[in-house]
């Protein structure tokens, strides 16, 4: 996960702070996550802008959520907005890494539109169950015959590709099932809708440490 600004030139000192942020303290700066709250990347950004905020002269920061086609969405306005390096945007490996290939049209270029200011977040991906799935081990996925459900944040994303390739590799009766986001994902597992989900850890540990749901395999 990476993060990214419109305006060109070198960073200065505090990281992160383009050479002009500092001087339009007034005036917030956006920080588009084109995925939806609750997120691994929602949450990764709403970790870091706190931390911004205790940089000298740092300028108020505004998260601004625009999700939708795999993260195109946000993406594509970020690559639209003004050159003045009054917006942030993260990129990620769906947008910048598979989505080329998955999309005839992004609406933006990944390589040219884009300066980009700092790797921000390695994200480990989790293959999770609710706490009283009988799944219980990664064997016992590997071993199912019967069709079982596959959340992930949406088509395209990263987590629906792990779930592609486990279902090639292990062979398995997967059935996945795209969310507009991990929110809805891991509210369906948590309400039995759905059998496993395959997203960030971010997103998951939350739900491990309440003992709300049990991951498989990182």
């Amino acid at each position: 996960m990476t993060l990214t600004r419109r305006a060109l030139g070198a960073l200065a000192a505090p990281p992160l702070l383009a050479p002009g942020l500092r001087a339009q303290e007034a005036r917030p700066v956006r920080l588009i996550v084109p995925y939806p709250p609750a997120g691994g990347t929602d949450i990764v950004a709403r970790l870091l802008v706190p931390a911004i905020a205790e940089l000298p002269g740092a300028p108020p920061m505004v998260i601004e959520n625009r999700p939708g086609a795999g993260g195109n969405v946000g993406t594509e306005v970020l690559a639209k907005s003004p050159p003045d390096g009054q917006t942030l945007g993260f990129v990620t490996i769906g947008t910048h890494g598979t989505n080329p290939f998955l999309f005839p049209r992004q609406g933006f270029d990944p390589l040219t539109d884009f300066s980009f200011i700092a790797l921000v977040s390695l994200q480990p991906a989790t293959i999770s169950v609710a706490a009283d799935s009988p799944l219980r081990s990664l064997d016992d996925l590997l071993a199912i015959t019967r069709e079982t459900t596959i959340a992930s944040s949406g088509n395209g994303t990263s987590g629906h590709l792990g779930a592609e390739v486990l279902r090639v590799m292990g062979r398995l009766p997967l059935m996945h099932v795209p969310y507009r986001g991990s929110g809805p994902a891991w509210a369906d597992l948590l309400g039995g809708r759905v059998a496993l989900v395959v997203d960030n850890i971010q997103a998951a540990l939350p739900h491990r440490q309440a003992g709300r749901i049990r991951i498989l395999a990182v």
